[in-house]
């Protein structure tokens, strides 16, 4: 699963690249606004359908008859509704807000409707598919297709520029959940007694749905405020190209995190395990030692990109940018944000999530404010605005432990 992960990043890059050199930086602007803006509408769905159809695989594939299917259909069912309105989304925001971007290719919004429908469908794939236990499907098609987009992405945008970048775009959205979907609908689960009628599978899947909505609602709000930071506020000031550049560097600060949250579940178990024991200090020095490996392994890895900025800027035709400037800044936050990946976790660990939706909101706010009001000073400022939001998370999450863990000692004793 993380070699198919790395493969499908591997693939996005490799894209990003060519798209710089062969069609410009404005053409690769046009094409991150079309991935950024589909992904922020989509994936409040997507995440919440995701981990509500593994719960339900999980328990429906125990209990076999009919109804894996049919709570799959009517998961299908729902999707489909909540990717409809998806899709609308992106349309009025291209509409209101980027309609200038949408002019210069005429199967841009095409493609940006089936990628919002793919990737909500798909996410019920999914989690039908890792609540049954089948993990490989999914990884092994996210591969070939990562290898398929590899191969094909020279050839397709050297002759057709960012129109052969949509059309892969287009097949690398669509042919995954495809498949996924045809495996989830016609898995035999012959074995047992249905104990759900289509009506029944229907009323749990909206139920627990109804039940998300407040995790949908804190996703949707996040995914806004970086929408509004990194393409609307930027597209306004500097055009196409401005959100070209702020994407190739959002590119290298995710690189930059992948270590310090991949092991994000060890860290769970640790500060849980420090918590149960009943004793402050030990829950500091594992929270410690868990940040001190999250820093260092993240400054590692963000210090030589730090140094390799100047190269990826001429890698991706880009040296008169800020895009250097832009991964400085992303690799600092990035030392921030390894931290305050331990501070959600401790946060989870001492069952304070409202807690940590209040500081991640405020935070967010911050870094709205600042771009909204200094965007105009420099593409930097975007970087600078997650950077100033980060520490603000860090101060409020390193205060809410502080109040709370004492608080917990004393109910555990």
């Amino acid at each position: 699963m993380l070699f198919a992960s790395l493969s499908t990043r591997g693939a996005g890059f490799l894209t990003s690249l060519l798209i710089a050199r062969l069609a410009g930086a404005s053409a690769l602007g046009t094409y991150s606004a079309l991935v950024n803006t589909a992904a922020s509408v989509a994936i409040p769905f997507a995440q919440v359908l995701t981990n509500n159809s593994t719960v339900m695989g999980a328990e429906s594939s125990r209990s076999g008859g009919d109804d894996y299917r049919l709570k799959a259909r009517a998961s299908f069912v729902l999707a489909l509704l909540l990717s409809a309105f998806s899709a609308t989304a992106l349309l009025l925001l291209y509409k209101f807000s980027l309609d200038g971007a949408a002019s210069q290719s005429p199967i841009l919004l095409a493609v940006g409707i089936f990628v919002v429908i793919a990737q909500v469908l798909g996410a019920v794939s999914l989690g039908f598919l890792y609540g049954a236990g089948e993990f490989m499907l999914a990884s092994r098609l996210s591969f070939l297709v990562a290898l398929a987009v590899c191969l094909a992405a020279y050839p397709a945008i050297q002759n057709y520029g960012l129109n052969g970048a949509l059309c892969l775009l287009l097949l690398a959205s669509l042919f995954p959940p495809v498949l996924m979907g045809i495996r989830v609908l016609t898995r035999d689960c012959s074995f047992g007694d249905a104990t759900e009628s289509p009506s029944e599978a229907w009323r749990q899947v909206k139920s627990q749905f109804v039940r998300s909505l407040p995790s949908v609602a804190a996703t949707t709000v996040n995914n806004g405020v970086n929408w509004i930071c990194t393409i609307y506020l930027v597209q306004s000031i500097y055009g196409a190209a401005g959100v070209g550049v702020v994407a190739v560097a959002a590119q290298w600060l995710n690189l930059m995190l992948i270590p310090a949250t991949s092991w994000g579940g060890v860290s769970l178990k640790a500060l849980a395990d420090a918590i149960a024991s009943g004793d402050e200090k030990t829950a500091w020095r594992a929270s410690s030692g868990l940040m001190q490996k999250n820093l260092l392994v993240t400054l590692a890895l963000a210090g030589l990109i730090a140094l390799a900025s100047g190269l990826i800027a001429r890698a991706y035709g880009l040296s008169d940018t800020e895009v250097a400037l832009l991964i400085c800044v992303n690799a600092t936050y990035a030392l921030v944000a390894s931290v305050n990946n331990v501070f959600e976790r401790f946060l989870l660990a001492l069952d304070r999530q409202a807690w940590w939706l209040f500081f991640s909101l405020a935070s967010v706010s911050v870094q709205m404010v600042l771009t909204w009001l200094f965007i105009a000073k420099g593409l930097w400022v975007v970087a600078g605005g997650v950077l100033v939001a980060g520490i603000a998370l860090l101060i409020l999450s390193y205060a809410g432990v502080c109040r709370s863990l004492p608080l917990q000692m004393k109910e555990q004793a």
